[in-house]
C-alpha cells in the first residue's frame, strides 16, 4: 500500500496511562485522511502468549520471577511479529505499534531484572526476525498524573501499574 514511505513501522513506548493510545488513534485518523493503511497493534496481543501474559502480570501473588515474566512478554511478540507485524509490514501497511522492545527492557529492569539478561533472552527468542521500529516516540508524562488517570479510567491494574514502576 505505502511504496514510498519510509517510516511504516511506528512504536508508541510510555507508562500505563500516558496517552500512548490516544496518540496512535489520532495517528491513524491522520494516516486515514491521507489515504495511508495503517493497522494498530499492542503488547500484550491477543494470542495465545498474550493471553497468558494478561493474566499472568494481572493475577496479584504470582510467583514467576521478572525475568520469566519478561520472557512470557518476549513471546509474546514473537507471535505477534510473525502473525500481525511482518505480513502488514511485507504488504506496505503502516504498522502504529502500543509499546514494543522497549518496554521489555523498562519494566524488566524496574522489577530487578538485570539488562544483559533481557538482552539475552531477547537475542535468543527474536533471532532472525526481529522487525526493528523505523522510529519510537515515547510519551513522557508524570507518575502521579498517570496513577490519577489510572484510576479514574477505573481499567484494570497490574504489577506495574504502582508508583514503584
Amino acid at each position: 500500500m505505502v511504496k514510498n514511505l519510509k517510516t511504516r513501522f511506528i512504536v508508541f513506548e510510555g507508562i500505563t496511562c500516558s496517552g500512548k493510545t490516544t496518540q496512535i488513534k489520532l495517528f491513524a485518523q491522520y494516516l486515514k485522511r491521507r489515504r495511508y493503511k495503517a493497522v494498530i497493534n499492542d503488547e500484550p496481543s491477543g494470542s495465545f502468549w498474550g493471553r497468558i501474559v494478561k493474566s499472568l502480570v494481572a493475577c496479584p501473588g504470582n510467583t514467576l520471577t521478572e525475568e520469566e515474566r519478561q520472557m512470557l512478554f518476549i513471546l509474546d511478540r514473537r507471535e505477534d511479529i510473525k502473525e500481525r507485524i511482518s505480513p502488514a509490514l511485507n504488504k506496505g501497511i503502516i504498522v502504529l505499534q502500543d509499546r514494543f522492545s522497549l518496554s521489555t527492557y523498562t519494566y524488566g529492569m524496574a522489577g530487578g531484572a538485570p539488562l544483559k539478561e533481557l538482552q539475552r533472552l531477547h537475542r535468543k527468542i527474536l533471532t532472525r526476525i526481529y522487525r526493528r521500529p523505523d522510529i519510537t516516540f515515547y510519551i513522557d508524562i508524570d507518575v502521579r498524573t498517570a496513577l490519577k488517570r489510572l484510576k479514574k479510567s477505573k481499567k484494570a491494574t497490574d504489577v506495574y501499574e504502582t508508583p514503584r514502576f
